[in-house]
């Protein structure tokens, strides 16, 4: 469902069912009188909608973050509606990395799972509504003893990308002294291993999205400059 954030920093409206510029009657959040909580004061930052198997059932659940929570909505409308804590330590600084993706699990190639990908203070992670995993590899950036630590002043600058063609997750985040996001990281989600994108002498983009050819479904990279352009990504 359709979902807006206001009032206090944790509450969360909603708009009636199919109707997602209508917010009073009891089946929205009627004016403050349904809105959602998550925790304290603290604001949120935001949230991802993935949709899972589990047992017998299939489960569509909004994936919610603060700074350094993470929440589970599940349910369908008023009545129904529960709030979980995932993790009171861990949430997501950095709401332009937010993205979600289908993958198969190792040994499990026709059974394809949805996740949620994001960075966090510990790092990348990644969630399926069931557990919280790190996505190893890049330490180093999160080592405040290494002169690439990333730059937590400017880390909500952060942003990510899934590259459908390639099935990997580009992230960009800025790095020692950098005040915008220039370190381009990538994790190819098959292999499980990131590694470092270099442009050259091009320039690195600052956000990236998928765009697809409504005629034939194919899917491409694109991303944004400094400048205002927007070109294709390719390797």
């Amino acid at each position: 469902f359709p979902v807006t954030i206001g009032g206090g920093g944790n509450r969360m409206d909603f708009s009636s069912p199919n109707a997602p510029d209508v917010f009073n009657g009891t089946e929205s959040s009627d004016g403050g009188l349904n809105s959602l909580y998550f925790g304290g004061d603290e604001p949120l930052r935001g949230a991802v909608q993935p949709f899972n198997r589990f047992g017998a059932s299939v489960y569509s659940m909004l994936v919610v973050f603060k700074d350094t929570e993470t929440y589970l909505l599940v349910g369908d409308s008023v009545e129904d509606f529960e709030i979980f804590p995932v993790s009171t330590v861990v949430g997501c600084p950095a709401p332009g990395t937010i993205t979600t993706t289908e993958l198969s699990p190792e040994g499990t190639e026709n059974l394809a799972r949805n996740f949620a990908l994001w960075l966090s203070h510990a790092g990348p992670l990644m969630f399926d509504g069931a557990i919280i995993a790190p996505l190893k590899g890049i330490e180093n950036y999160f080592d405040p003893n290494l002169s690439d630590y990333i730059n937590w002043t400017y880390a909500y600058k952060s942003k990510a990308w899934i590259d459908p063609n390639y099935k990997e997750w580009n992230l960009i985040i800025p790095t020692g002294g950098d005040t915008t996001p220039k370190t381009w990281l990538v994790y190819d989600l098959y292999r499980k291993k990131w590694y470092k994108k270099d442009t050259g002498s091009a320039s690195t983009p600052i956000c990236g999205f998928n765009v697809m050819n409504p005629n034939t479904g194919e899917q491409s990279a694109y991303g944004g400059l400094s400048n205002g352009r927007v070109v294709r990504l390719v390797d």
